[in-house]
């Protein structure tokens, strides 16, 4: 083999100078567009009274691996470093910077308003060659503040940057990740059961195929080792008889402890449903029949509110667990949404699994490949990190791409290119004259090049052409210049092209 044929097979091909599978090259329109999407959306995010923030790209797994959830833990990229740290590439903000809070929460007076932009990455193994595995996000974590007032400052922010940026009528979509959560908690199931139709709304909203999905799911949730066999363990009866009564008494007489929430008959109820190990067929499938009812709601605020209650009521739960969802939507009535609609999704659910309260997504027409962005309330989130405390906390992020894509034509600012000139020393004794005009044209805020070759008049014209320069400035040794606009006359090439 010659040494040329070695040297050019250690060469990479063209396909292997492509980026990677869902990231990509930029050009210098791209990134003006996304710098200027970034800026306007947190000039906007700073009247609101949020700081800006940053975090580092690469976190330790287990802050990801926490909370996150299946879906989106699957999907991290991760690495090693030279100490045997399993670390990952961040996939999303909130993670970061609720990490961030912790370890200056003593100083922090609540509620915190920090907003953050920035690239992520998810690895989808599943997707197709479009699927993003690098994309910008940008979003807010508002923390420390509860209740619906709260819920509404975070949604109506989303709505008001969407609708700056001139994007057309948006479609807000708001659900509620604790209403189902809170109703199968009424109805003697295990654990297991429970956080499996809770996880997997979206199946149950798919008709009978989805809903079969899920019945299959249920049965190895049910069935997976670990669980205690089928029926009651010898030892413990399932009757309302002594040991019922046993366990009533040590809650109420036998412990100083507080037990919460929950009466001592829930727990009782909750204790006899973990020990017994089984769950009544029966209830497996009301559950899921609820589960499917509630999650084919979607409508306008009011209708679905009804559709909700009405379902509930039917099965004979408290209509209440909608009582956060309509404080919610009545706060915020007086906030101003443009032009985006607004409509409830009782079977609404997220990729990530740390939210337990209000869930929304924003979407527009123009875009076809998922929500412009997106959030929600996620109580529990500061404590799972490692808070000492539970801390209330909600936020969202927008994909930065997507906002771009739902613009109906180039933002402002971005369509037109600073006009640029190039000045070219006609020989070498006009160099500093050359130098120094560029340098006055700078400061005067115009973008100027200097010419740094020497070629033909022809061949310079080619070249201001395909760089985007309208005027060219030759300049003698004498200091006298010479000016002319540059019109597409010529093509270009570059030097060494074939």
């Amino acid at each position: 083999m010659s040494q040329s044929r070695k040297v050019s097979g250690l060469l990479p091909s063209l396909e292997e100078c492509a980026p990677i599978r869902g990231a990509h090259d930029l050009s210098e329109r791209d990134v003006a567009a996304l710098h200027l999407t970034q800026e306007r959306l947190q000039g906007i995010l700073v009247g609101h009274g949020y700081e800006r923030v940053d975090v580092p790209v690469l976190e330790h797994s287990d802050l990801y691996l926490r909370k996150l959830g299946s879906r989106v833990a699957a999907r991290l990229f991760n690495v090693t470093d030279q100490r045997g740290e399993r670390l990952s590439m961040r996939p999303e903000f909130t993670g970061s910077v609720i990490r961030s809070y912790i370890r200056s929460a003593s100083s922090l007076p609540l509620p915190v308003r920090w907003q953050y932009c920035g690239p992520v990455f998810r690895d989808d193994e599943a997707g197709g060659p479009d699927v993003a595995r690098q994309f910008t996000q940008l979003g807010v974590e508002l923390i420390g503040a509860g209740g619906p007032r709260a819920d509404a400052e975070v949604i109506a922010a989303a709505c008001g940057g969407v609708d700056h940026l001139g994007l057309g009528p948006a479609r807000l979509i708001i659900g509620h990740s604790g209403i189902v959560p809170r109703l199968l908690e009424g109805m003697q199931l295990s654990d297991r059961v429970r956080m499996y139709l809770a996880g997997h709304l979206d199946l149950a909203r798919q008709g009978v195929d989805g809903v079969n999905q899920l019945r299959t799911g249920l049965e190895e949730v049910r069935t997976r080792p670990g669980s205690p066999p089928s029926g009651s363990d010898p030892g413990f009866e399932t009757g309302a008889g002594s040991d019922t009564d046993l366990m009533a008494w040590l809650l109420g007489q036998g412990t100083t402890s507080t037990t919460g929430r929950r009466t001592t008959e829930e727990i009782v109820r909750r204790f006899r449903t973990k020990a017994q190990g089984t769950d009544n067929p029966a209830q497996v499938e009301r559950a899921l029949d609820l589960v499917a009812a509630l999650s084919a709601v979607q409508a306008a605020p009011e209708v679905a509110l009804a559709r909700g209650r009405s379902v509930v009521q039917q099965f004979g739960l408290d209509p209440g667990a909608f009582d956060e969802l309509a404080a919610l939507l009545e706060c915020l009535q007086p906030f101003s949404i443009g032009s985006t609609s607004i409509s409830v999704d009782l079977g609404l659910t997220r990729a990530l699994g740390y939210y337990t309260g209000v869930v929304f997504e924003m979407f527009s027409e123009r875009v076809q490949s998922g929500p412009l962005g997106g959030g929600g309330r996620y109580d529990g989130l500061v404590r799972a990190l490692g808070g000492e405390r539970d801390v209330p906390a909600l936020g969202y992020a927008f994909t930065v791409e997507r906002l771009l894509e739902a613009a109906d034509r180039p933002l402002p600012g971005v369509a037109a290119q600073a006009a640029k000139t190039l000045v070219a020393p006609r020989v070498a004794a006009a160099l500093s004259h050359a130098v120094r005009m560029v340098e006055a044209e700078r400061r005067a805020g115009r973008v100027c090049l200097l010419e740094l070759e020497d070629r033909p008049d022809e061949a310079r014209k080619a070249f201001c052409i395909a760089a985007g320069i309208t005027r060219l400035v030759s300049v003698d040794s004498d200091g006298a210049a010479t000016e002319q606009t540059v019109e597409r006359t010529a093509s270009y090439a570059p030097a060494g092209a074939p």
